[in-house]
């Protein structure tokens, strides 16, 4: 006798009983109206099959595929399952199947307290069947045509509650599960610049996602180091650096582990582009900039390219090269796609206005804010318009409007810290330490010192600028700090990207 556990019709009926047992307040014992039986019929005619060969098949009696042909209403769903399965249906019948179902039944909304509604959780059980008949199915290895279902798993996954994503994620299993991972880390890196715990989130089911693979031991590195670069990214942006090194360490070492596998889809240039951001983040600009240039190199026309051009021009930025930084993200114009990537513009226009800025070309940038503001708020990112507000404060420091910039800086301080954002919360405050500083407002001067020194040593800043950082807090609490004293500071700490929307 067979082992029934391998059986996907035993995956289907464990599958069932997962969600029973997670006790998402909804009961499948009937879905009469989601898989009527002239479809089964339908399917089964296809194929030239009898009701009798159907049966047979599937391991029950004639009488039952005919009751369930019928639509009797007592036809469990796991014989509509076993049905399903023993007619081999592919991902493409399951499309057909799930756009029947779009039409003719309406979605339940979840239910308060989170639930999910009875409909959700069939139309989200068929698509893990079409994912776990592709497994059975399925290619020798990982193939271009496993990104096609990706898609709509995302947006089953939307909106669902943390527990439910990472159950569904987990259920999943085949070489196609690649591809998701591939999509969830793209989903992270958007979320990068307005949520970014969600990125964090996402990245997590991704590393869930690589964990359960298949394919050669090279294959399965490739796909953990990728992953774990996205990992590092998301840290980064949650202002976690000491953790995302630890990532982007553990990732480095994957990634080239698995570079003698032959069948890799993964973009290389994604990857140098994540380590770029994050030895920016460290200060590191030189290894920055060499590895966007490799990543330049290879990277795919378009949005792509437009992203590595836009991070160049700001480690420029802060290679004090202002003139050819303005150039190079004015380079990045041809390659914008408005409909694929709607934020790059807002990068682009954002970061212009503050190259202009530190050019002295002032007119020039004070020109260009409206339309910066309109942008930003026509996209509503959150954190975009924090950072808007902190570039309109460095603006006004310009333009020598000292008590507008002070309150600007203040509620840019005030946002990161309720966002839990340390380093830049750290860099804003020390700009509003200068205005403070000619005021004469020593004892807020003192307070803000302390608080920074505390951020920069968790987040393990190099030693040296440690250093100079300490030797400012000393100069605080001896009362001889000078206005210069704290410009020098910023000149060496000032992250290009804590002024510009998140890459």
């Amino acid at each position: 006798m067979s082992d029934r556990r391998s059986h996907p019709t035993t995956k289907i009926r464990g599958l069932s009983e997962i969600w029973r047992e997670r006790q998402l307040g909804v009961k499948m014992t009937s879905i009469d109206d989601e898989l009527k039986g002239a479809e089964i019929a339908r399917l089964r005619q296809r194929q030239n099959l009898t009701q009798a060969q159907l049966a047979q098949r599937a391991g029950v009696a004639r009488s039952t595929v005919a009751a369930a042909e019928a639509g009797n209403c007592r036809t469990s769903h796991r014989t509509r399952a076993r049905l399903l399965v023993a007619l081999g249906v592919t991902s493409t019948e399951l499309s057909r199947l799930r756009g029947w179902l779009e039409e003719r039944h309406k979605w339940q909304d979840p239910p308060a307290g989170g639930a999910v509604g009875a409909g959700q959780v069939v139309h989200i059980t068929i698509s893990l069947l079409g994912r776990r008949l592709a497994a059975v199915e399925g290619t020798q290895g990982p193939a271009p045509a496993d990104r096609a279902g990706v898609p709509e798993l995302l947006r089953h996954l939307e909106g669902e509650p943390w527990a439910v994503c990472r159950g569904l994620v987990d259920e999943l299993s085949g070489p196609s599960n690649w591809a998701l991972c591939e999509a969830l880390c793209a989903a992270s890196t958007a979320a990068a610049a307005h949520e970014p715990r969600n990125a964090s989130r996402l990245v997590v089911l991704a590393l869930r996602a690589a964990r359960s693979t298949p394919g050669t031991a090279a294959w399965r590195d490739r796909l953990l180091g990728f992953t774990l670069f996205h990992l590092a990214n998301a840290r980064r942006v949650r202002g976690s650096l000491p953790a995302g090194a630890k990532a982007l360490d553990r990732a480095e070492v994957l990634w080239k582990a698995g570079a003698r596998n032959a069948c890799d889809l993964l973009d290389p240039s994604r990857v140098l582009d994540l380590a770029a951001s994050f030895r920016h983040a460290q200060r590191r600009l030189r290894e920055a900039q060499a590895l966007l240039d490799q990543a330049q190199a290879i990277a795919q026309l378009g949005p792509p390219l437009a992203r590595l051009l836009l991070k160049k021009a700001k480690v420029l930025e802060e290679l004090g090269e202002f003139e050819e930084a303005l150039a190079t993200a004015e380079q990045a114009q041809p390659y914008l796609d408005d409909d694929r990537e709607p934020r790059q513009r807002l990068v682009l226009e954002f970061n212009r206005v503050d190259y202009l800025r530190q050019l002295g070309r002032l007119p020039e940038a004070q020109a260009l804010v409206p339309a910066v503001q309109a942008l930003a708020s026509r996209l509503g990112n959150d954190l975009d318009l924090v950072r808007l507000r902190w570039l309109e404060g460095r603006m006004a420091t310009s333009a020598g409007r000292s008590a507008e910039a002070r309150a600007a800086f203040r509620e840019v301080r005030d946002a990161f810290a309720a966002r839990g954002i340390s380093y830049d919360f750290a860099l804003v405050s020390l700009e509003l330490a200068t205005y403070l500083l000619e005021t004469g407002q020593t004892v807020e001067v003192r307070e803000l010192a302390r608080e920074c020194e505390a951020i920069f040593q968790a987040q393990q800043v190099d030693r040296e600028r440690c250093g100079a950082l300490l030797l400012f807090c000393q100069a605080v609490e001896r009362e001889v700090l000078t206005l210069e004293m704290v410009r020098e500071l910023l000149r060496g700490l000032r992250e290009g990207s804590a002024t510009a929307p998140r890459g």
